[in-house]
């Protein structure tokens, strides 16, 4: 079971999983589970062709939760499910995390796009700050988080699923998804025409750039915060060191959007988690 869930992240998640290299084997394990679970949430919105099939399976996630939370119940025979379940039996992070994760997902559903970057913020702080909150817990189980530390875990998501966006921005648009808020799309002075039927590089450069600026602010409050966190809450937290990486490339004044060359090499981004790891700093 932990060898499938492995490969799916190393297909699906790569930057998630070459995080949880750092980790302690059993901790190791806990990650890869979660971050299956998260896999299964996400993809939701890719496997049906309406919202009310959506909500169907966001409502069969919380019935599994529901089982993993309750030690009589026996877990349905789901592979991410029972890693979670196996992941969580020697300590479970607090359900309201889980539930938020699932919770915020109906939102993929929704067609209508984000009209500002705040919203944007409030998105990736339920989704992707939370699941990083979870996979903290699951390296330092019960172990009480400085302010310092929460603020750190709470930017770092929020950029790291900004980024993720503006990675996906062109794959999204293909399928009739705008991740992008309004208020980017104004304060660059572009149109949702110059993305579906232009294509334009050029438009899509100046609509990264406003939300690109809002990325770094949020991972310089990470980064500034992250000596706060225990050292072996890092692998939860590591591959948010690769934002500066991604954004760097995307900021290039030659940048493609839709070319789909926007992800820096493998061994670099390896080398950058290590130096990170290394030095502890995000």
């Amino acid at each position: 079971m932990w060898q499938e869930l492995d490969n799916r992240l190393m297909r699906a998640d790569p930057d998630r999983r070459m995080a949880t290299l750092f980790a302690p084997r059993t901790i190791r394990r806990r990650l890869i589970a979660l971050y299956a679970f998260n896999d299964e949430l996400a993809r939701i919105r890719d496997r049906v062709t309406e919202p009310m099939l959506g909500d169907l399976r966001l409502a069969w996630w919380r019935e599994v939760v529901e089982e993993i939370y309750d030690p009589d119940a026996e877990v349905r025979g789901h592979e991410a499910a029972l890693g979670l379940s196996h992941a969580f039996s020697s300590g479970a992070p607090p359900r309201v995390w889980i539930d938020r994760m699932i919770n915020v997902r109906a939102r993929d559903l929704d067609a209508e796009p984000f009209q500002t970057i705040a919203d944007l913020k409030q998105y990736a702080d339920r989704s992707a700050a939370t699941l990083m909150r979870a996979a903290v817990w699951l390296t330092l189980p019960g172990e009480d988080i400085s302010a310092a530390g929460e603020a750190a875990i709470k930017h770092a998501g929020i950029a790291w699923a900004m980024t993720g966006m503006l990675r996906g921005f062109a794959a999204d648009l293909a399928h009739n998804r705008r991740w992008l808020p309004q208020q980017a799309y104004d304060e660059a002075g572009v149109s949702v025409a110059d993305m579906t039927r232009d294509q334009d590089p050029e438009a899509a450069r100046a609509l990264f750039k406003p939300v690109i600026a809002s990325i770094r602010r949020e991972h310089r409050e990470a980064r500034a915060r992250f000596a706060d966190l225990p050292s072996e809450a890092a692998p939860a937290l590591l591959y948010a060191s690769l934002i500066p990486a991604y954004l760097d490339r995307m900021s290039r004044p030659d940048y493609d959007a839709f070319a789909g060359k926007g992800e820096p090499p493998l061994i670099l981004r390896q080398a950058r988690m290590v130096w990170a790891s290394a030095t502890g700093r995000l």
